[in-house]
């Protein structure tokens, strides 16, 4: 069976279309999730603009001398979003406010300005602002989770998983008769 100019033909096909198919698929799970990963890194940049941007008018619309750590908190109070959660550290590691509904690990503050972290059993991208306020230093961290990019990228590979070899196999029948139909002659 493997003997004949069909089959050897066929399974030349379908080798060089495999290995075009797995390119192409590895190419475009790559350059998605690279993709998705750029924007959620601007976004949480924005989110963070955002953040110091609300400090500076809550700053600049009381008239009345509060502390630098009140501020923060208010600020933070009124900067609530479904997707993003909150948290700001004193320059000296104190927790001034935080809108994250779990736990936070210890030392999360001294986390590099962009990271994953496992927190509470869940992926977090991590991001983190230093800023000033006044004369005080601070660290405003922005979680993100990661669970709707993790299923997607999961999703993804299981398409690939199923579509390349279907589109092989129905690539490598057709080409069989392709093959038939042109060696027939012969």
């Amino acid at each position: 069976m493997l003997d004949s100019v069909r089959t050897r033909l066929t399974l030349w096909y379908v080798a060089i279309l495999a290995l075009v198919i797995i390119v192409f698929a590895g190419l475009t799970f790559f350059f998605t999730v690279r993709v998705l990963n750029r924007d959620l890194n601007s976004r949480l940049e924005e989110m963070s603009r955002n953040f110091k941007v609300a400090l500076n008018a809550e700053q600049s619309d009381e008239e009345e001398n509060r502390q630098s750590d009140q501020i923060v908190r208010e600020t933070l109070n009124e900067f609530i979003f479904r997707d993003y959660q909150f948290a700001i550290f004193a320059g000296d590691g104190r927790l001034i406010a935080s809108t994250v509904g779990f736990v936070l690990p210890d030392n999360i503050e001294k986390s590099p300005p962009l990271s994953d972290a496992k927190i509470a059993g869940e992926t977090f991208r991590v991001y983190v602002s230093p800023f000033e306020n006044g004369q005080n230093q601070y660290r405003l961290l922005i979680f993100y989770s990661l669970k709707e990019q993790t299923t997607f990228e999961d999703r993804l590979t299981r398409i690939f998983l199923v579509a390349v070899p279907v589109a092989l196999l129905f690539s490598g029948i057709g080409g069989y008769f392709l093959a038939r139909k042109s060696l027939a002659p012969i």
